[in-house]
């Protein structure tokens, strides 16, 4: 579609694309003079592009919290009343991989338009027109949202889309945990959760000499923590005179061999190591390739390119536990057993 084609507004699209960015960034300011910090950052594609999406756009996908997208059509004149043309399939791809990253995304479609095909699953933006108040205003309490996470209207929720509601996650979520949860889930916790036999019903007998009442599950703060998380809590235990990890077995049925349990006193305890394996996924090893070779150093930009990579860590590893938690929902399991603390918590719960 070429920049100079007109949209709904009579406004040339790349015009269009313009006031739009311009909305943003002042409702961006609004809240960064608000939090007293530089926390929302506008970006947006290079005025020459191509049309390709091509490395630059890929990174700016990846690396974004939310995306705003315009969402008309060039009008095509006919000679008769004005025909609204489709929206860029450029611009549907970036809003569905977007969808697929699970990235929040807002939609911004003129009034007069109507939403066809995959478009009509989404709640779109209408706007009357593309002047740069109108679309402050119609964008502010979403955007805000975006922040605060304070909505009053649910079926606007940026982060709700056809592929997240279809699967009750987003597609990268699955690829990159579903594996190591699922393996996690099937060699573990539905022997140790089953409602017809578990540790948790074997009391008393020459095994089981502790009333086990919990499992919890120890979640890292970083993926590299998972290695060394068995060390320090042995460690912490021992210094703080508290009683020390013990093992047990449990012949759980239809197990080919017996399950070694750790506990601590009443709690049954374990490091869920998959997610150490999360650490060779293609997402995570290029974020973390990025730093070394950034010329920033430490630098606001270097420091920004860590930020990333955390986030990314951060949400890989809330992805592991949120495709646990959608196992969990299968029946025959006892899910309330389950208390995920990081070690520290469970530290102070023990002292």
């Amino acid at each position: 579609m070429s920049p100079s084609s007109n949209g709904p507004s009579g406004l040339s699209l790349a015009a269009q694309l313009q006031n739009l960015i311009s909305a943003t960034q002042i409702i961006a300011e609004e809240i960064n003079e608000e939090l007293g910090a530089r926390f929302v950052q506008v970006t947006f594609p290079p005025r020459n592009a191509t049309g390709l999406i091509d490395e630059t756009i890929f990174e700016m996908l990846d690396n974004a919290d939310a995306g705003i997208f315009d969402m008309s059509g060039p009008v095509i004149a006919t000679g008769g009343a004005p025909v609204h043309g489709r929206v860029s399939p450029n611009v549907m791809y970036e809003l569905t991989w977007l969808h697929a990253l699970g990235t929040p995304t807002i939609p911004v479609i003129p009034e007069e338009q109507n939403s066809e095909f995959y478009l009509s699953q989404l709640y779109a933006r209408p706007v009357p027109d593309y002047t740069v108040d109108t679309l402050v205003g119609m964008l502010r309490t979403q955007i805000r949202y975006l922040v605060h996470g304070d909505s009053d209207n649910p079926a606007a929720d940026p982060h709700r889309n056809p592929i997240s509601k279809f699967y009750n996650l987003s597609i990268v979520d699955i690829a990159s945990s579903n594996g190591l949860a699922t393996g996690y889930y099937h060699n573990f916790l539905r022997y140790v959760l089953d409602t017809r036999d578990s540790p948790f019903l074997r009391y008393p007998n020459a095994d089981f000499a502790v009333e086990l009442s919990r499992l919890v599950i120890f979640r890292p703060e970083t993926i590299g923590e998972v290695e060394g998380m068995n060390a320090r809590l042995n460690n912490e235990l021992g210094r703080r005179g508290a009683p020390p990890v013990e093992t047990l077995l449990f012949e759980a049925p239809l197990h080919s061999r017996k399950l070694t349990l750790k506990h601590v006193g009443s709690s049954l305890i374990d490091i869920p190591t998959p997610i150490s394996s999360l650490a060779h996924s293609p997402r995570y090893r290029k974020a973390r390739r990025i730093i070394p070779r950034s010329p920033f150093g430490d630098s606001s930009e270097g420091s920004e390119l860590r930020k990333r990579k955390d986030k990314l860590e951060k949400s890989m590893i809330d992805s592991f536990f949120r495709v646990m938690d959608y196992l969990l929902e299968e029946p025959g399991l006892d899910g309330s057993r389950i208390h995920v603390r990081t070690i520290d918590e469970f530290l102070a719960e023990t002292a």
